[in-house]
């Protein structure tokens, strides 16, 4: 009896020992996953911060090559300052002896040159001059901007540059004027067999049409195309107070739609 009882108190120990054991390791190893997500997290923090860096370090990247960028910009615009100064000058000296010595290429001198202004943003303002220069040297209001001078070259150059996407809002009159293989002359000594009563009345119907299609496209008409035409009615009443509609009509009829009809 003795010992069964010394054999159950010694197994009970052992249970007692074994049960010891099996709470110290899942202690450990409770604290061991602990530390493991202490750890999950940690690395989680240190991966948002690498990335977080990363997104700086770009982003301060390209805020340099957008500064470098930048610069070489203000650098190639300010390689040509002296020149669209002089350029722009009130006397118009310089565009004035260009236009003197480009003899046939001229017109395509001027037209590089109103681009070179425009780049820089001085177009208007040179614009302005020749109107005034224009309205200066002309002694009839009969010939306002119907001569070969410079200022009006130069004005016709600018009008083509700032109304070519407008001339597609009248694209569908001027092309009309192309269908007819006829044509629509209106001079006996040149009609050649046509009825010129007809061609007349073609003509008229046509041209009609035309103006109808202008005169419906202001508000598509160019705000720089307005400002010059603005600018031009003004300069010219104050040297020929009745003559103002008139040059702004002559003149964007003789250098800008004639051309692009014929």
């Amino acid at each position: 009896m003795a010992l069964k009882e010394t054999l159950w108190a010694r197994e009970f120990e052992l249970l007692q020992t074994h049960t010891q054991l099996m709470m110290d390791l899942h202690d450990e190893t409770l604290e061991a996953f602990n530390k493991f997500y202490e750890l999950d997290d940690y690395l989680v923090t240190i991966r948002d911060e690498v990335r977080a860096k990363a997104i700086r370090f770009s982003q301060k990247k390209e805020e340099r090559e957008l500064s470098r960028k930048h610069e070489e910009d203000e650098q190639q615009h300010n390689r040509f300052e002296l020149l669209v100064e002089l350029l722009s000058s009130e006397d118009l000296a310089l565009v004035n002896a260009v236009s003197l010595t480009a003899g046939a290429e001229q017109g395509e001198i001027l037209s590089s040159v109103i681009q070179i202004l425009d780049a820089h943003k001085k177009t208007l303002p040179i614009i302005r001059l020749a109107i005034k220069e224009e309205v200066k040297n002309t002694k009839s209001a009969s010939t306002l901007f119907r001569g070969n001078s410079v200022s009006t070259k130069l004005i016709s150059a600018f009008t083509k540059m700032t109304g070519r996407q407008y001339l597609k809002c009248i694209q569908g009159s001027l092309l009309e004027l192309q269908k007819d293989p006829l044509g629509y002359e209106v001079d006996p000594t040149k009609a050649k067999g046509q009825d010129v009563a007809a061609n007349m009345v073609k003509l008229k119907m046509i041209v009609q049409a035309l103006l109808d299609r202008i005169a419906g496209s202001v508000a598509s008409c160019p705000i720089p195309f307005r400002a010059i035409s603005n600018k031009l009615r003004t300069e010219v009443e104050t040297r020929f107070p009745d003559a103002g509609i008139t040059a702004v009509t002559g003149f964007i009829f003789l250098r800008f739609f004639c051309p692009a009809i014929l």
